[in-house]
C-alpha cells in the first residue's frame, strides 16, 4: 500500500515514457494510428491504466515497444495530455518534485529518423513546448508539485547532436531548461568524445547529470566523474569499484535509481531484487534518490518505486524521506523554491 503521507521527488522520468496504457489508447485513436494486436491492454479490475505487453527476456523488444508506444504521440495535446497524466498522479501519491529527461529536437525535427541532418519546424516546436510548459504550470497550480528539465543529447549522435542540442536550446531559451546530460545506451562513446560539447554546456550554466553506470560497468561513471556531474542517472553499477564507491560520497553526488526499470532490463538483477545494489550503496554513504525511467513502460510510478524499497527491499520510512531529502537538495530547481518545499516538508 502506497503511503501518499511520506513526500517523494523523482529526477529521472523520459517524458514521453512516462504515457500510461490507457492514454496511449486514447491517443493512437485520436490520431487515428493503428497499434499492433496484443501490445495495449485495456483497462481492468487488477490494471486501471491498463497495461503495455512485450517480452523483456530481449531488451531488443523493449526498445521496438518503447518507439512503437512514445511515436503515438504526435501533437500538442498529446505531450499536454500524457505530462499532466504523470505530474497530477505522483502528485496524489507524495511528490513535490518531478525532473525530466528532454531531448528538444525530437519536438521541432521534421524527419525523427534522421534528427541531426533533419531541418526544424519552428512552429511544430513552439507549440509542442507550449503545451509541455502548460502542463507544467497546470499541475503545479493544482497540486504544488514542481518541475524541471535536462535538456539530452543521443550518446549515437555524437559530439555534433550535443552541439546541435546546445544551439537549438540557446536560440528557444526556457527556464525549465536547467540541466544537460546523455542518454542511449552507454556502449555508444565515451565522455571524452563529447567533451568540447560538454564543456560548453558547463559554461553556459547547464547542470550536468549523464546516465552512466546503468549497462556499462564503473568505468563509465569514472569517465562520468571527469566533467564534475552533480547526479549520476542510473549509476548503480559503481558498488563493483570500492574506490569509486568512496568517490561518490566524497563528492556527494546523488544517484538517479531505478529499481523497476533496472530489475526488468539488466541482466544482473532480473533474478531477485536482493541482487539489486542500492542497499549496499546506501548503506556505504552514497546519496542516492529514486525515480522511474520510464513510467509507462514499466507499469510503476514513483509512489511505487517508494512501495518497492519498503516492503521488498526494506528500507525504512526514516530511508525513503533521506531518498526524498537526497533528491530535493540535489534538484535543479531554483534555491529559494527548494528551501520552501524542503520546509513545507519538514525535511
Amino acid at each position: 500500500m502506497i503511503d501518499k503521507n511520506i513526500p517523494k521527488a523523482t529526477l529521472h522520468e523520459h517524458l514521453t515514457a512516462t504515457i500510461t496504457p490507457v492514454r496511449a489508447l486514447k491517443i493512437a485513436q485520436r490520431n487515428k494510428i493503428s497499434v499492433p494486436d496484443g501490445l495495449i491492454s485495456p483497462p481492468d479490475e487488477d490494471n486501471p491504466r491498463g497495461s503495455f505487453n512485450y517480452d523483456l527476456s530481449d531488451i531488443n523488444n523493449f526498445f521496438w515497444a518503447y518507439d512503437t508506444i512514445c511515436n503515438l504521440v504526435i501533437n500538442p495535446i498529446d505531450y499536454y495530455e500524457v505530462l499532466h497524466d504523470f505530474l497530477t498522479y505522483s502528485a496524489n501519491e507524495g511528490a513535490l518534485i518531478a525532473e525530466f529527461q528532454v531531448s528538444p529536437l525530437y519536438y521541432g525535427v521534421k524527419d525523427k529518423h534522421n534528427i541531426i541532418d533533419s531541418p526544424i519546424d519552428e512552429e511544430m516546436y513552439k507549440d509542442i513546448f507550449a503545451a509541455i510548459t502548460s502542463a507544467i504550470d497546470d499541475a503545479q497550480n493544482q497540486t504544488g508539485i514542481v518541475s524541471s528539465i535536462v535538456a539530452v543529447s543521443l550518446r549515437s549522435w555524437g559530439n555534433r547532436g550535443v552541439m546541435k542540442v546546445l544551439d537549438f536550446i540557446e536560440k528557444h531559451p526556457n527556464p525549465l531548461y536547467r540541466g544537460f546530460g546523455f542518454v542511449e545506451n552507454e556502449s555508444f562513446g565515451n565522455f571524452a568524445d563529447y567533451e568540447e560539447g560538454i564543456y560548453r554546456a558547463l559554461k553556459e550554466g547547464y547542470r550536468f547529470a549523464p546516465h552512466a553506470g546503468e549497462q556499462c560497468g564503473p568505468q563509465s561513471v569514472w569517465d562520468a566523474l571527469k566533467y564534475n556531474p552533480e547526479r549520476i542517472g542510473h549509476g548503480i553499477r559503481s558498488i563493483e569499484d570500492p574506490m569509486l564507491v568512496k568517490e561518490l560520497i566524497k563528492r556527494g553526488i546523488t544517484l538517479e535509481v531505478c529499481l523497476s526499470s533496472n530489475h526488468a532490463l539488466l541482466p544482473l538483477y532480473k533474478d531477485s531484487w536482493s541482487s539489486h545494489p542500492i542497499r549496499k550503496l546506501y548503506d556505504a554513504g552514497v546519496k542516492i534518490s529514486l525515480a522511474c525511467d520510464d513510467a509507462g513502460m514499466f507499469g510503476t510510478s514513483i509512489g511505487r518505486e517508494y512501495e518497492i524499497a519498503k516492503s521488498i527491499l526494506n528500507f525504512s520510512d526514516d530511508d525513503l524521506l533521506t531518498f526524498t531529502k537526497n533528491a530535493i537538495n540535489a534538484s535543479f530547481i531554483p534555491e529559494n523554491v527548494k528551501d520552501n518545499i524542503l520546509k513545507k516538508a519538514k525535511l
